[in-house]
């Protein structure tokens, strides 16, 4: 009951293939690395926090439906755009 373990025959790789292998591994973890985005930078997340403190709430709200007209006026535009081009090519295809 002393202490034995039974002991597996451990096979070593040779150095070629144990440099090649390490050399796998470490560029999956280097294409790990670039995969991840990047945080924002400090400097970024400060000024995006003072920004939103100081925006105007009324101000934002009146930004956002801004945006939003235009681009409905946008998709309304390019629609326009695709029923002229359907009318004139069935008035060609006549």
């Amino acid at each position: 009951m002393g202490g034995h373990r039974p002991t597996r025959a451990v096979q070593r790789l040779s150095l070629e293939d144990e440099t090649r292998v390490r050399r796998e591994r470490l560029a999956e973890i280097a294409e790990r690395e670039r995969a991840r985005p990047a945080p924002p930078a400090a400097e970024d997340s400060f000024w995006a926090g003072v920004a939103r403190l100081l925006e105007d709430p009324k101000q934002a709200a009146q930004d956002r439906a801004d945006t939003a007209l235009m681009d409905s006026m946008d998709a309304a535009r390019a629609q326009a755009i695709r029923d002229d081009v359907n009318e004139l090519s069935a008035w060609l295809r006549d």
